[in-house]
């Protein structure tokens, strides 16, 4: 059922996009009203969107207004945005994740930006790091500006590591036994002695939707889905049966990674440790408790480092496309990511350095700053996409569910995974 409504939800894209064509401007009616859609409910993320409209329309005589429009907490983001879209209520503007934009740009669902950001000098164009714009820019064509490309990270809990007394992953670093099967002992010993959840991979905590920040973990193994290629399913590989394993073990039978049901949110002191990404330090102002901020430990294969990518999009569907163009320029250009810094690093080469992010984001060290996110950002691999996640996403989900029970066979629910979702891999839009 699920991959049902999956499937009619790319169609309903396709179909809303071919009945929009490129949009249709109504410059003639004098000044549009644009409208931005964004998954975030952060209210200081929202002050800066708020204020950047605002400066937009004063720098604009042909817009009379930019609303900035939130997704109600606990719904999905695609599902409300595709629907708006087939139901012929496209936002102009939106936030659109990487596993997102080949579905989008396979169905002819955005606006090509490279005329417009490239033909504005003031932009700067030469400063966006080129290979960060990866799944954004195919061939000749810009259909997404990263605003956020954001190494993971594992921040800690240090007062916990002090009460259990246990090294701390900086002492880790330090003395070169940050792994990932140091994480998980002290991740096991967290949980055993103060009952806490150990580990976890954010921002959120599900087994299901959230299936792709496994990428986390999976990095260090040097596994992979599907082939670079995207036309082989590889979670039968033995480096991906690996990981899986190591992660089944952590969750069944350490505890250290807390299970499905189990509530262990870091912000709120309930988990030692949580890989995510920078933003979270926001969440840790007020914290009532002491945290530290490391890479990502080393794996069997080494480096895990892995890269969520995130971009401003103009939808084809716009009424007006050309207005919605110059609105992602002016939200990606320098000084408006200067602003978004605090949050969300850039592919700005300008701004990719611990003295820029350092300024935006005083919550976190230079030397924080430099290890997680500016050589991140050098060294680090993006999350896996395909060009038909739409369908590929459920069905994995469906069929990683056996995995977070004791006694799991890992190899045979790697196998299923295989199964079915090797027809799904061959079919492209």
């Amino acid at each position: 059922m699920r991959l049902a409504r999956w499937v009619a939800t790319a169609v309903a894209l396709s179909l809303a996009v071919t009945a929009c064509g490129n949009g249709s401007s109504n410059d003639s009616d004098g000044p549009v009203d644009l409208r931005v859609v964004v998954w975030s409910g952060n209210e200081a993320h929202l002050k800066i969107l708020n204020d950047l409209a605002a400066a937009f329309v004063k720098a604009n005589p042909d817009v009379a207004s930019v609303k900035v429009e939130s997704t109600p907490s606990g719904q999905n983001y695609r599902t409300v945005l595709t629907t708006q879209i087939s139901g012929g209520d496209s936002p102009d503007v939106g936030w659109l994740g990487e596993g997102d934009a080949p579905d989008f740009i396979a169905a002819k669902g955005l606006v090509d930006l490279g005329p417009t950001v490239r033909g504005d000098a003031s932009y700067n164009h030469g400063d966006l790091i080129s290979s960060q714009l990866g799944v954004w820019a195919p061939g000749d064509k810009v259909y997404g500006i990263p605003f956020s490309t954001s190494p993971a990270g594992v921040f800690y809990n240090a007062d916990m590591f002090a009460r259990a007394r246990l090294p701390t992953p900086d002492e880790m670093v330090k003395n070169g036994t940050w792994t990932w099967e140091n994480l998980a002992a002290v991740a096991k010993k967290l949980h055993d002695t103060l009952g806490v959840g150990g580990f976890y991979i954010g921002p959120y905590q599900k087994f299901d939707d959230q299936w792709i920040s496994l990428s986390h973990l999976w990095a260090g193994f040097d596994a992979a889905p599907w082939s670079a290629d995207g036309t082989t399913c590889t979670f039968t590989d033995q480096k991906m049966v690996d990981a899986m394993t190591f992660l089944h073990k952590m969750i069944t039978v350490d505890k250290g990674y807390p299970g499905p049901g189990v509530a262990a949110d870091f912000a709120a002191g309930q988990a030692g440790m949580i890989s995510t990404y920078i933003s979270t330090a926001v969440q840790l102002k007020q914290a009532s408790f002491k945290w530290g901020l490391v890479p990502q430990p080393t794996g069997p294969a080494g480096s895990s480092v892995v890269i969520g990518q995130s971009a401003f999009v103009a939808f084809a569907g716009s009424k007006h496309p050309e207005q919605a163009a110059k609105l992602v320029a002016f939200l990606t250009n320098e000084e408006s990511s200067k602003q978004l810094i605090q949050y969300f690093p850039s592919i700005r080469r300008s701004l990719v350095t611990a003295d820029a992010l350092s300024a935006a984001n005083p919550l976190l060290s230079k030397e924080q700053l430099q290890a997680v996110v500016v050589d991140g950002i050098t060294n680090g691999k993006r999350s896996p996409v395909h060009t038909n996640m739409g369908e590929i996403a459920p069905e994995v989900r469906a069929n990683l569910e056996p995995l977070w029970k004791p006694g799991a066979d890992v190899a045979a629910v790697m196998k299923k995974t295989c199964d079915a979702i090797t027809p799904l891999l061959a079919k492209t839009r």
